[in-house]
């Protein structure tokens, strides 16, 4: 089974930043992550880096590409790590579509431990 991580967004923030996660999972398979938009007042333009990230399979064609939009009480589709994935922290890209965050941004971040 693979370990799959919700990361929750909302005000700017995420629920899991430096989350710790594993190109190797249980059973040598790659931890998966979805985003889900937590915020009721604006939807998140969300870009991952191509050296760490791919769709999981069997995903619906909700997105394409690693740059996604998450809407308003929505989730992502899910997302997985890549078996070469960099180990030691990934940052992606998280920016609110309305209202950009009134505060310096800071992209959040993944750490890889395997």
């Amino acid at each position: 089974m693979r370990k799959m991580t919700t990361i929750h967004i909302n005000n700017c923030a995420v629920s899991e930043n430096h989350k710790s996660m594993s190109r190797t999972g249980s059973h040598g398979l790659p931890n998966k992550a979805r985003w889900q938009n937590d915020d009721k007042q604006a939807d998140y333009k969300i870009t991952l880096p191509a050296s760490a990230w791919e769709l999981a399979p069997g995903q619906p064609a909700c997105a394409s590409s690693l740059s996604f939009t998450v809407t308003k009480g929505n989730p992502s589709c899910l997302y997985q790590l890549l078996a070469d994935a960099p180990l030691g922290t990934v940052w992606y890209s998280l920016e609110r579509i309305v209202n950009p965050c009134n505060r310096p941004r800071q992209d959040p971040d993944v750490i890889i431990n395997t």
